[in-house]
């Protein structure tokens, strides 16, 4: 049976086998090796605010509509009401999949809700736009830098002449 944790600090590192942290409100934390969760102050009483400090953990929501439960990886937070979701804390934010249910998450500048099935990076990386190629000489432009098919004709160079 999972540890049962109702006060703020950090989290107990589970113990082999067991891999899995179970709230006062019947949700449950599933940490994967070298993951640290802390439990830490909400704004409201009866809000549950995790903190991923390292690693992945997954997430089982009990569905309460009448409370916030959010995790905090860096500058991202997920909210939830009631749902499945991993978050894994990364050196610039966060990858977050939703298994099951909804979840809001935000960071510095945007936003994004995502339903089962739905994951991503957080914040998105900038979008890199793909090396503009250099548009090919045209047919006259070629055969200027050349000095042209007639001079190459004469030259007797009928193949680079006509390509030209």
């Amino acid at each position: 049976q999972a540890p049962t944790v109702a006060h703020e600090g950090t989290l107990p590192a589970p113990r082999p086998p067991l891999d899995e942290l179970r709230l006062d409100d019947g949700s449950r934390v599933s940490l994967a090796p070298g993951a640290r969760v802390d439990r830490i102050a909400s704004p409201r009483t009866g809000d549950v605010a995790l903190r991923v400090d390292a690693g992945r953990a997954a997430f089982e929501v009990v569905n309460n509509p009448g409370r916030t439960f959010s995790v905090h990886a860096g500058e991202v937070t997920v909210q939830v009401i009631g749902t499945a979701f991993s978050v894994e804390r990364l050196e610039r934010g966060a990858h977050v999949e939703v298994t099951r249910g909804r979840v809001r998450v935000t960071w510095a500048n945007g936003a994004a809700l995502l339903g089962a099935g739905d994951g991503g990076m957080f914040p998105p990386p900038p979008a890199v736009e793909p090396p503009v190629a250099p548009e090919p000489p045209t047919r006259t432009e070629a055969s200027r830098s050349r000095g042209g098919w007639r001079s190459l004709a004469r030259a007797g160079r009928y193949q680079r002449a006509f390509a030209a």
